[in-house]
């Protein structure tokens, strides 16, 4: 099997654990749909694509960057142990742009420090923070984004920063220019199932995947054939059925 086969394979179990009236029967890994599911009632099509972010958006982070935004999440860590707050995994997305002086850095490490402390989630849970202009709390507008979860076999903090600017979050142009590419082949789909889903995916793994659909993204309706179309954000273990209309 190879790799791409293997990587579709392992969303498509994380996709069926996640949707609670998937259809019993025999899975084929095929393609043109990728999945094929023979259920009693007429064999249903899975097609499975993985989203990434237009390229003129997808540019490497500076070595200044990288620096800086260690160095505030070190320190932001370092608050956090102060304030005894419990173990967690956390994810910090920047949108920095200039180099902050050092009263800056400090004062925003203590921010972060602040609200990773009052969000905690639950043992083996996760949640994301993510910013909102005007919006509660006192997450700081030079993070887009953190990502906490917490692990019972873990004993120590274990914090980690992306990329600048590589963070995508209205994405509802690129599932609806996926949705429309993909639904050029429909005929061809349809000639092997009685009906077919699209399973759009975004991993995070690569800086040009981390695409995590904000409010408006996840209940806009979009233009679709397909009889379901989902997201599967696996960095958030979330799965959204998206609206559609024909």
């Amino acid at each position: 099997m190879s790799d791409n086969e293997q990587r579709e394979s392992a969303h498509f179990k994380f996709f069926r654990q996640l949707v609670d009236d998937f259809p019993e029967g025999e899975v084929e890994h095929v393609d043109e749909p990728d999945f094929l599911i023979h259920s009693p009632s007429g064999i249903v099509g899975v097609e499975h694509t993985q989203l990434f972010k237009p390229n003129k958006s997808d540019k490497p982070p500076t070595q200044a960057f990288e620096s800086q935004a260690e160095e505030i999440v070190a320190l932001a860590q370092e608050h956090a142990e102060l304030r005894a707050t419990p173990p967690v995994n956390a994810a910090l997305f920047f949108n920095l742009r200039n180099t902050l002086p050092k009263a800056r850095r400090l004062e925003l490490a203590r921010a972060i420090a602040r609200v990773i402390h009052d969000n905690v989630p639950q043992q083996n849970e996760s949640i994301q923070l993510e910013y909102r202009p005007g919006g509660p709390g006192e997450q700081p507008p030079e993070v887009d984004l953190i990502i906490l979860s917490r692990d019972e076999q873990r004993k120590r903090h274990y914090w980690q920063t992306s990329e600048a600017g590589l963070v995508l979050r209205d994405c509802r142009h690129v599932i609806q220019n996926t949705i429309d590419e993909k639904s050029t082949k429909l005929p061809k789909y349809l000639a092997k199932c009685a009906k077919c889903w699209l399973l759009m995916v975004s991993d995070g793994l690569r800086p040009s995947g981390k695409i995590f659909p904000d409010d408006k993204s996840a209940v806009h309706c979009y233009e679709s054939r397909f009889e379901r179309t989902y997201f599967l954000d696996c960095t958030n273990n979330r799965l959204h059925l998206l609206k559609s209309e024909n």
